[in-house]
């Protein structure tokens, strides 16, 4: 129950946390791999089942509507020659979800997204 409001509720606006998993082949050696990441709700980053930094709830809270931050994580010694996997546990947080005394959601969107860029440097001089 929602007792400022109340009424009852049956929180039908939040979503389950999702899990994405996105494998490339780096075909070369990497000099220097970073990511550019942001989100519409909060993540957690990893690279090959470690992760870059211990952040838990990336994007830090922030007013949306005007400026959304992105995170730039160095990945390179997470990365080799071969089969590799970028892994985001997506959340509804700042952006969509129960936030503040009287528990409302969806204050900036009902839906999550990730965003990324990834900066590969290959030891042939390659960039991709």
């Amino acid at each position: 129950m929602n007792l400022l409001a109340g009424k009852e509720r049956d929180f039908s606006e939040f979503q389950p946390v999702q899990y994405v998993r996105i494998p490339f082949t780096a075909e070369k050696a990497i000099k220097k791999a970073r990511i550019y990441a942001s989100a519409h709700g909060i993540y957690k980053l990893e690279v090959n089942g470690k992760r870059p930094d211990m952040r838990e709830f990336a994007p830090e809270n922030t007013a949306y509507h005007k400026i959304l931050q992105y995170q730039t994580y160095d990945i390179t010694d997470y990365l080799h020659q071969g089969k590799n996997a970028i892994g985001v546990i997506l959340a509804d947080g700042w952006w969509s979800g129960r936030v503040g005394v009287s528990g409302d959601s969806c204050q900036y969107g009902d839906k999550k997204v990730f965003f990324w860029t990834q900066c590969f440097n290959m030891k042939m001089g390659q960039k991709k």
